[in-house]
């Protein structure tokens, strides 16, 4: 997922000093945290010591790439699922809704044979109030 914190620089357009802060390479991609000192300039890590520190991060216990993965695919399909479940819900809604709009149709149609309605608004009487 894109973050505007931390990117991935190549290598010919990194920074001052524009060296990895383990290594000390300047040939390869680096990753900025967007972390600058006046000292030191930019915080870069490059992509082979940031993997390396990746692995150490895993031995953690706090999640593999893999299990990372597993979790991005299983919440991709749930948002499909959400989304399908949200157009059937519309779906059913707007089938009630014609069902009730015909059913009051019928109602009044049926109302209307049933109770005689007189013509004008003058009242029964044909006198207005």
């Amino acid at each position: 997922m894109p973050s505007d914190f931390i990117s991935v620089i190549p290598a010919g357009l990194l920074p001052y000093p524009g060296v990895c802060r383990f290594c000390g390479s300047n040939k390869r991609d680096c990753v900025d945290f967007g972390i600058n000192t006046e000292y030191d300039g930019a915080t870069l890590i490059c992509v082979d010591c940031f993997k390396g520190e990746i692995v150490k991060v895993e031995s953690l216990g706090l999640m593999t790439t893999d299990q990372a993965e597993q979790l991005r695919i299983d919440n991709a399909e749930l948002i499909l699922k959400i989304t399908a479940t949200e157009m059937l819900k519309k779906e059913m809604r707007d089938g009630v809704v014609a069902v009730l709009d015909s059913y009051e149709s019928d109602i009044a149609d049926t109302a209307r044979d049933l109770v005689s309605v007189p013509a004008s608004d003058e009242g029964p009487t044909g006198k207005l109030f």
